[in-house]
């Protein structure tokens, strides 16, 4: 699951396709062989240091939750699993472009008459990885994360705006 692909990812929840063109890198030995670009001419090259940016700030990030979550394991364990360009390697950068839509309307949903097919620009979906790094450019509103309404607190249909931050990860 490499590659570039363009509104053809059609999640469970929706049973559409998502409106967007991604570009997922897969750091795993051979598994962007034909898959970068040929232009621009230093995507592959600026790809590839993003995602190393990435990966050390992960592991960074890993190294602190190990200590609280996994006290009983080895120190480092967690970030020498997660490793690039290796033959087990899971690590994934994954550019996401979402052309504009007009905003959902949440009252007008609630009337089933007025209703209409709602576009998803990624349905709703739970992250498979351990942890997930999100860029966002500020102007690129349109982030909901959904409270779990399982766990203590959560609330059932809580749907939460994250409006992008200047220099926010």
């Amino acid at each position: 699951n490499s590659g570039y692909e363009f509104m053809e990812q059609v999640r469970p929840s929706t049973g559409t396709a998502d409106q967007k063109e991604s570009m997922q890198i897969t750091a795993r030995t051979a598994a962007m062989d034909g898959r970068w670009p040929q232009s621009p001419a230093r995507f592959q090259s600026t790809s590839s240091n993003l995602m190393a940016a990435s990966h050390a700030l992960a592991t960074q990030i890993l190294c602190m939750l190990e200590r609280k979550a996994c006290p009983l394991l080895e120190e480092g364990t967690l970030a020498r699993a997660h490793t690039l360009w290796s033959d087990g390697g899971q690590c994934t950068l994954r550019m996401l472009h979402y052309p504009p839509t007009e905003p959902y309307d949440h009252a007008a949903a609630t009337d089933k008459a007025a209703k209409g097919p709602r576009v998803w620009r990624a349905g709703p979906h739970t992250d498979w990885t351990t942890i997930t790094l999100l860029f966002q450019r500020p102007g690129g509103a349109g982030l909901e994360c959904a409270s779990n309404p399982n766990a203590p607190g959560g609330v059932k249909d809580g749907w939460v705006a994250v409006d992008p931050m200047e220099g926010g990860i």
